[in-house]
């Protein structure tokens, strides 16, 4: 498995591991492949799931971790810029979706100082969302400027 590229930000990367029984787990392969940015194994694993009819998606990329992180989520706090690329492109809905801390990936991405990311994600088609606050009160602004990322808070 690979480590997160913002380490911490993903807290639940251990438990994540452990929780593959639970109902609302994702998918290990997908994950795998996430975590490890394996892009042609990440296209696979999106692909052979259900559709899911509301999104015109498969559903096996709806799935969530134990903290209600998304394949987005994930992808962002890993620093795979190609996986967040496509998703921001093809499933751009998921730019806005908060997991468990409510955080989205820009709050990650942001919190990280990761520009190409904050830029992959503010210039998704998904513009909606980008001032949500987490648990904590904070947008990804906030998250930029405590972390002390003057160049992505200037974003």
């Amino acid at each position: 498995m690979s480590v997160p590229k913002f380490p911490g930000l993903l807290e639940e990367e251990e438990e994540e591991q452990e929780s593959y029984g639970t109902a609302e787990s994702m998918d290990p392969e997908l994950y795998r492949a996430t975590t490890e940015g394996d892009i042609l194994e990440f296209i696979r694993a999106m692909e052979q799931g259900p559709l899911d009819r509301q999104h015109g998606s498969s559903a096996t990329c709806l799935q969530l971790g134990p903290q209600k992180n998304t394949v987005l989520h994930i992808a962002t706090s890993s620093g795979h810029y190609e996986i967040v690329k496509l998703l921001c492109k093809d499933l751009p809905f998921f730019v806005a979706e908060k997991n468990a801390k409510g955080d989205t990936p820009l709050h990650i991405a942001a919190r990280g100082g990761d520009s190409l990311l904050v830029s992959l994600l503010i210039n998704s088609d998904f513009r909606r969302g980008f001032w949500k606050r987490n648990e904590e009160g904070n947008t990804a602004l906030h998250e930029a400027l405590h972390h002390r990322h003057k160049k992505v808070a200037q974003f």
